[in-house]
C-alpha cells in the first residue's frame, strides 16, 4: 500500500482476489469484478451515496460499507461465505447477519412487543404489597374432568360478584386433605408477591367470629402452617351446598319442571343448616325434576354454583362474604 492506502499491490493475486472486504484501519479496495460470484449481490456498482472506489476514511464509512452490494456483509441477513474447518477457507453457508443499521426497524419493532417482567395476576392485598393470589379449593375429586369443572365454576361465580379482571389462580385439590397438602405447600414456596389462600367445607357449625384454624384442628387435626394467618383460609360453612339455598331461584331454573323448593331447608341462616339436612332437602327438591331427576353432587354441583348469585350468597352466608370481601379488598 502507499503510505495514505489508496491502492493495493496488484502483484498479489490473493489480494486482488478478496480487494472487495473493507479494511477498518484504513480504506476499503475497489471489487475485482472476477470475485463477485463469492458474494450474493450482481454487478460491480456501489451503493448509492458510496464511492465507487474507496469507502472513505474508516470513521465514516463504517455504516456505508452495510450498503455495499457486493460487500459479503451488506446483505441483511443474507451473510455468505464459505464452511469453516481446514486450513483458510471460509464458510459457504448462509447464516442471519443483523446489522445495525438494517436491522433497527425491526429490533424497534419488537420492542414494543416485548413485555418485561412475570405476568401475574396482580392485585392489591393490604396495605403496600402488590401480590398475585393462589386460591386452593376441596372439590373435584380424582378425575381430572371434574376438577377442571370445579375449577371453571369458582372462576365464574368470582367473576360475577366482581373480580374479573383480577381474578385468583384457582386450583381444584380434589379431596380435602390435598387442599391442605397444596396449600400448605404453596405456602412454603410463596415469595412475597404470592397470597395463598384454602377454601374448604368447615363439615359443621361454627361461630362467625370464631378463629378458622382453631375450628380445622379441632375438626380435622390440622395444624396452622408457619406463617400462616386466620386470612389464609375461608370456610365453606357448613359445605358448599349451603349456598344453594341461598339463590333458590338458580336451583330452579336449573333443575326445571318438577322441581319443588317448599321440600328445601326453610332456615334463613344457611349456615345453620347441617349436611345431612341439605342433602335430604335437595333429593327431595329434586326427585322428580325433569330432565335431570333428583340431584347428583358430580353430575350437578359445579354446574350450579356457576349460576349462582354471589350477592346473594354473601347476603345468606357471613364467611362467604368474608371470603369476597378478601378478595375484593
Amino acid at each position: 500500500f502507499s503510505s495514505r492506502g489508496q491502492e493495493p499491490c496488484t502483484c498479489h493475486e490473493a489480494l486482488r482476489r478478496y480487494a472487495s472486504l473493507p479494511l477498518f484501519a484504513f480504506h476499503s479496495l475497489p471489487p475485482d469484478p472476477t470475485t463477485s460470484r463469492l458474494y450474493r449481490g450482481t454487478g460491480t456498482g456501489f451503493a448509492p451515496g458510496h464511492p465507487s472506489r474507496s469507502c472513505g476514511p474508516a470513521a465514516r464509512c463504517i455504516g456505508a460499507v452495510s450498503a455495499c452490494r457486493h460487500h459479503a456483509f451488506g446483505h441483511h441477513r443474507r451473510c455468505t461465505d464459505r464452511h469453516t474447518g481446514k486450513r483458510n477457507r471460509l464458510r459457504e453457508r448462509e447464516r442471519p447477519d443483523d446489522d445495525e443499521a438494517s436491522g433497527q426497524t425491526r429490533s424497534r419493532r419488537l420492542a414494543r412487543e416485548i413485555q418485561l417482567g412475570r405476568l401475574l395476576d396482580s392485585r392489591w392485598i393490604g396495605r403496600d404489597t402488590l401480590v398475585s393470589i393462589r386460591l386452593y379449593v376441596e372439590g373435584g375429586g380424582d378425575r381430572k374432568p371434574l376438577r377442571t369443572e370445579c375449577r371453571q365454576a369458582f372462576r365464574a361465580f368470582l367473576q360475577k360478584a366482581g373480580l374479573a379482571g383480577r381474578l385468583p389462580r384457582i386450583f381444584a385439590s380434589g379431596g380435602r386433605q390435598q387442599a391442605y397438602d397444596d396449600f400448605r405447600h404453596a405456602l412454603g414456596a410463596s415469595r412475597g408477591d404470592d397470597f395463598v389462600v384454602l377454601l374448604v367445607d368447615s363439615e359443621g357449625p361454627i361461630a362467625t367470629d370464631a378463629e378458622r384454624w382453631r375450628h380445622l384442628k379441632d375438626h380435622d387435626g390440622w395444624d396452622k402452617p408457619a406463617g400462616a394467618t386466620d386470612d389464609h383460609v375461608h370456610l365453606m360453612v357448613q359445605c358448599m351446598e349451603a349456598w344453594f339455598l341461598a339463590d333458590r331461584p338458580a336451583l330452579a331454573d336449573y333443575f326445571g319442571d318438577g322441581f319443588s323448593e317448599r321440600s328445601l331447608p326453610r332456615r334463613a341462616d344457611v349456615e345453620q343448616v347441617s349436611k345431612q339436612e341439605l342433602e335430604r332437602g335437595l333429593n327431595a327438591a329434586t326427585r322428580n325434576s325433569r330432565p335431570k331427576g333428583a340431584y347428583r353432587k358430580g353430575r350437578d354441583s359445579f354446574a350450579i354454583l356457576a349460576d349462582l348469585d354471589p350477592d346473594k350468597v354473601a347476603d345468606a352466608s357471613p364467611h362467604a362474604k368474608r371470603l369476597l370481601e378478601a378478595l375484593r379488598a
